[in-house]
Formats: structure tokens, sequence, C-alpha cells
């Protein structure tokens, strides 16, 4: 019987790391995908007004930050001259305060 809880516990152990490591994919790619030479321009147009600098709102930003796709990424695009970083946001809505986060882009 002990063996047999060992065993539950290692294939219960097992499954949840492949739901972390397939959630932290699904999060870098999305983050990737806002990092995009297509979406930077796009959201480079979408933000017309922006001076310089433009900041692309992700939820998923502050989890990845540090792996190192997203970091060789981020390293590509300060090649090209941008500086890319993530950046903590606040907005108020009817009294009440809400956190967010986002990636600031200048070039």
């Amino acid at each position: 019987m002990t063996a047999r809880r060992h065993s539950l516990s290692e294939q219960m152990a097992a499954a949840a790391a492949r739901a972390q490591a397939a959630l932290t994919t699904a999060r870098v790619n999305r983050v990737l995908a806002l990092l995009s030479d297509q979406t930077l321009a796009a959201v480079a147009v979408e933000q017309s007004g922006a001076q310089g600098e433009v900041v692309i709102e992700s939820v998923d930003s502050p989890f990845v930050w540090d792996d190192e796709r997203v970091q060789a990424r981020v390293a590509e695009l300060r090649q090209e001259g941008l500086e890319v970083e993530p950046r903590r946001m606040e907005a108020s809505h009817a009294g009440m305060a809400f956190e967010s986060w986002g990636i600031r882009v200048r070039f």
C-alpha cells in the first residue's frame, strides 16, 4: 500500500510539473507574440501620440520576464536600439485602485 501511495504521489507531482511547464510555455509565447516586430509596429501606429514610447498591457510579463526565451528576444530588441522593460501600472476606477502589468518599449 505504501508503494502504491508513493507511486500515486509521483504521478500527481509529475502531472503538476507538466501543467506548470505548459502554463509557463503559454505565458512565454504570449509575451513573445507581444514583442514580435509586427505587434510592436502595430502598437506604435495605434499609440501614434506615444512620442518614442509605447506600453503594451501584459498580465503574463511579470511571471516569465526572466525566462531565457523572453530575455533572448529582449536582447535582440536592444541590439536594434529599443529599450524594453516590464512596467507595473496602476489605475483607479470608481474609487478603487487596480494594478496591472505592461511592457514599456522605448524607441
